[in-house]
């Protein structure tokens, strides 16, 4: 039993449910309950606006085929054949679903006229197909003409060595898989895209910063092959990369030692 002295007194703010409110506890629920909830709301706001743009990148709706000679290294892509919009075919980086790359699909059809099925994620004018459903990736069922059956993508040309500026990231996110898909509250996401063998590119930025981006180039070995875990420590963060450029048809493969990676 609570002592007469610890009894409430009248004028005391103590609540009891089936009691009217004191008079000093509705004053604070009125003026000073909405203040912290407003104050709350302003830094969230003020906070989800100082950050960057994630970009426009997205995963496009509708499952899509495509016909054309795939190449394995350093990450798989299709040559799609000819047709009246592209009389010299396109380039198509392929992935697979989830965190993992479209390399374990490839396997002996190098070189072959494949059929590849999925979803696009793009960015601007960079794209990669996540494979998957009915088709994947198999060797081609269609009924080719004797110009297609002879179809050969145009060979690797080099353009010249470079020491490039930008952002090491894996290909899948930054296009649209993941917003954002860039910069350090990324790092462990792009990590783990690049354990699961998804191709990573460099993203350079003009001088302006990265909402200027400028181009985005395909990270193989000095040899041409894969290049990943070897890039761990680097992904996500301002670098310097120092390397040999190839065109291969609409990409650009940017040939790298791990020693050539240099932080800023």
């Amino acid at each position: 039993m609570a002592s007469s002295e610890n009894a409430p007194k009248d004028g005391d703010s103590f609540f009891v449910g089936y009691l009217k409110t004191p008079g000093k506890l509705a004053l604070f629920y009125v003026f000073v309950v909405p203040i912290v909830i407003g104050v709350g709301i302003g830094i969230g706001i003020a906070f989800g606006a100082s950050q960057g743009d994630p970009g426009e990148g997205r995963f496009f709706p509708g499952y899509k085929t495509i016909t054309g000679v795939l190449r394995a290294d350093p990450y798989p892509v299709i040559h799609t054949l000819p047709d009246a919009d592209h009389p010299n075919g396109q380039t198509v980086t392929l992935t697979g679903p989830g965190k993992v790359g479209a390399v374990r699909f490839v396997k002996e059809l190098d070189g072959k006229i494949v059929d590849a099925g999925g979803v696009f994620i793009a960015r601007g004018a960079h794209r990669v197909m996540q494979v998957g459903g009915r088709v994947r990736i198999r060797a081609t069922q269609k009924e080719l003409t004797e110009a297609e059956k002879a179809f050969q993508p145009a060979a690797p040309e080099t353009v010249g060595r470079y020491t490039l500026k930008g952002e090491i990231v894996d290909s899948k996110c930054y296009l649209g898989a993941m917003r954002p898909g860039q910069g350090k509250i990324h790092m462990a996401c792009a990590n783990y895209c690049l354990h699961g063998e998804i191709a990573p590119v460099l993203v350079t930025y003009s001088s302006d910063g990265p909402d200027a981006e400028t181009f985005v180039y395909l990270m193989a070995g000095p040899d041409g092959g894969p290049i990943d875990k070897e890039l761990l420590d680097y992904t996500s963060l301002a670098v310097a990369v120092t390397g040999e450029v190839e065109r291969r048809g609409d990409l650009y493969v940017l040939k790298v030692d791990p020693g050539g990676v240099e932080t800023l």
